[in-house]
């Protein structure tokens, strides 16, 4: 009788922590689609999506580095925040140079993008390309 009783509480505890667990949180994947620089500013646009659990706040840091010559690069970073509706999320982030001395330009530079679910403790998830950069109409 007492391992039934045993077994029950464990079952209890498991169901329990199933339904409340933010174990569900998640964020499924994020993408970089595009970029473009102001040549008036230097500021570049970064376009992308993100999916993830419906409700849940995500916030995404976005960086880029762009060589600008021998030995040289100019560096940025930029943050946004969506929230979730299960579907691909839009997002938007503008990253101004925040290390180097010449402002962002068409062409190709290495950057990431980060995002992690701020409604519930789960792993973020990255997503690390070559991204070109357009200039703006």
């Amino acid at each position: 009788m007492k391992t039934i009783y045993v077994s029950w509480i464990t079952v209890a505890v498991v169901v329990l922590l199933g339904i409340w667990s933010p174990a569900f949180a998640e964020v499924t994947s994020v993408t970089v689609d595009s970029a473009t620089v102001s040549r008036s500013t230097g500021q570049v646009t970064v376009n992308g999506s993100v999916t993830c659990t419906p409700g849940d706040t995500v916030n995404i840091d976005v960086d880029i580095i762009q060589p600008t010559g021998p030995q040289q690069f100019v560096e940025g970073e930029g943050f946004t925040s969506v929230t979730c509706s299960g579907q691909a999320e839009a997002w938007t982030a503008v990253l101004t140079s925040s290390f180097g001395s010449r402002g962002f330009k068409a062409g190709p530079s290495g950057g990431n993008a980060n995002a992690c679910d701020e409604t519930a403790p789960s792993p973020c998830v990255e997503t690390t390309s070559t991204i070109h950069i357009r200039s703006a109409p």
